[in-house]
């Protein structure tokens, strides 16, 4: 989102799209929170209303990925994600069909909305075989080997340094400390469980092991209704991914914590709906603590002068708001280190 244009001139970009494309009278334009883009809900004077996602130079890339990636699950008959509408020639604008639902919080998580996330995820995957899913990209950081989980939090930590130095974030500088800490110990964990479990840490994953996957996956981009039937709205990151990933970001997702005392649901769901390989649980149980510290570091991304959200804070909103990102990083990282042995045992029903 080109957040320099200022949320009231982006709301109104955003109704004279509408307008111009969908061929009614713009009733109201509603922004909507969103972590990288500008989103807003267009309602038109007809009654109906379009979800219109917009975005900077840098993330059209993205843009046109989630675009493509609904095509694609429309076309394909899931109906429990975005209709992609129409879009802006230069992709910085796309409009897309409303969908029923609320996003939920962590206590209103239970069995019957976490079967339902998890039926949508396995008539995702079960596309993977269809034609046309070949040409389909990676997911975003998608790994696939278990060096790549470890280069991939390595290449984050160097970033996140880099900020720190510049920008003298002395309290940042000394989580990284910790948050390196706790990489070492990670990849010590990996190479012994790797070991133990008969894992290459390098062996690439077999690409008929590989899946279709929203990537950025968990209730932060889930909508349920009163019938707790879920539908998922994010796609920016979609693509063939490991699906070890997919169920460790679904249950580390930060921002609406999956209740931990579902895992155990979850995963039984997932490993009979989903098609998964052999080594699965095996490989979910090495790269959790991994992908844990990765969740970590996303929190902080605010720090880095890439991100589109510090330029719509002033210098007084700022400093607060990385001192509260740096806390829940911190809790964060504190929690995964506090449980990522037990959640060996979760996944596999072996020892660590």
């Amino acid at each position: 989102m080109d957040i320099s244009s200022g949320p009231d001139r982006s709301a109104a970009e955003a109704g004279k799209f509408v307008e111009a494309n969908a061929g009614g009278a713009v009733l109201s334009v509603e922004p909507l929170s969103a972590w990288n883009s500008g989103v807003f809900r267009v309602s038109l004077r007809d009654g109906g209303t379009v979800i219109v996602k917009s975005c900077g130079e840098g993330r059209r890339d993205r843009a046109d990925v989630e675009f493509r990636a609904l095509e694609f699950l429309r076309a394909n008959g899931l109906k429990r994600v975005p209709a992609p509408l129409f879009r802006s020639p230069d992709g910085s604008m796309s409009a897309y069909g409303d969908l029923e639902g609320r996003k939920l919080r962590p206590e209103e998580i239970g069995r019957r909305e976490t079967a339902s996330a998890v039926s949508l995820l396995a008539e995702i995957a079960a596309l993977s075989s269809v034609p046309g899913a070949g040409t389909l990209p990676a997911a975003a950081e998608a790994c696939f080997t278990v060096d790549g989980y470890l280069l991939n939090v390595g290449r984050r930590l160097d970033s996140l340094r880099g900020a720190a130095a510049s920008g003298g974030h002395a309290a940042l500088a000394a989580f990284l400390e910790e948050a390196d800490a706790f990489r070492r110990e990670a990849a010590g964990y990996v190479r012994r469980a790797c070991a133990a479990r008969g894992l290459l840490p390098g062996a690439e994953l077999r690409r008929e092991a590989r899946i279709l996957s929203p990537s950025d996956v968990g209730f932060h981009n889930i909508l349920a209704d009163a019938g707790g039937t879920v539908r998922f709205v994010d796609f920016e990151y979609f693509g063939w991914d490991d699906p070890a990933k997919t169920a460790a970001d679904f249950l580390l997702e930060p921002a609406v914590p999956f209740p931990a005392g579902l895992r155990g649901f979850f995963l039984e769901k997932f490993a009979e709906s989903v098609p998964v390989d052999p080594d699965f649980r095996k490989r979910l149980s090495v790269v959790f603590p991994l992908l844990g510290l990765k969740w970590a570091l996303i929190i902080l991304n605010d720090f880095l002068p890439s991100s589109p959200r510090r330029g719509a804070m002033t210098a007084g909103e700022l400093e607060p708001h990385l001192a509260g990102q740096l806390g829940k990083a911190a809790a964060m990282l504190r929690s995964v280190a506090a449980q990522y042995t037990e959640f060996a045992v979760l996944a596999t029903g072996a020892a660590a």
